[in-house]
């Protein structure tokens, strides 16, 4: 199974101990899963940007989870974001780095994204909430 993992997401593991998010990057921390966890050039540049920004001394730990961490990095093409942007707007590049990444499922706490994926606006691509993935991965 492959899972692209949103900002929001990886941001909320960092930052908190409880919770979906954090057992998710606990999952992608161990050795023996057998998720593909996928995230963007872009996802990492917002991630890294909010962390400095909110969360400064989470850096250590985001540090630590991205040399530990089964993580595949996706670069997805400029017109791959470009094909999505005008009715997506500034979550055009998450949905463009889960297509390029030819993943299974998109994993986001944002609430515009999870709607549009329970509609099929997004094709094929599935979205879940942090605590349907968790539930997924039991």
């Amino acid at each position: 199974m492959r899972v692209f993992l949103d900002t929001n997401v990886l941001f909320s593991g960092l930052l908190s101990f409880l919770g979906p998010p954090s057992r998710i990057i606990d999952a992608a921390t161990r050795a023996e899963t057998e998720v593909q966890f996928v995230v963007s050039v872009d996802v990492l540049a917002e991630l890294t940007r909010n962390i400095r920004r909110k969360a400064p001394q989470l850096l250590p730990d985001l540090n630590r989870f991205l040399t530990s961490a089964r993580l595949e990095f996706v670069n997805p093409p400029e017109e791959e974001i470009q094909r999505w942007l005008a009715e997506f707007g500034s979550d055009a590049p998450v949905i463009a780095g889960a297509v390029a990444g030819r993943v299974d499922h998109l994993c986001t706490g944002d609430k515009r994204l999870l709607a549009h994926g329970r509609t099929g606006a997004l094709g094929d691509l599935r979205v879940l909430s942090p605590s349907e993935l968790v539930r997924l991965l039991q």
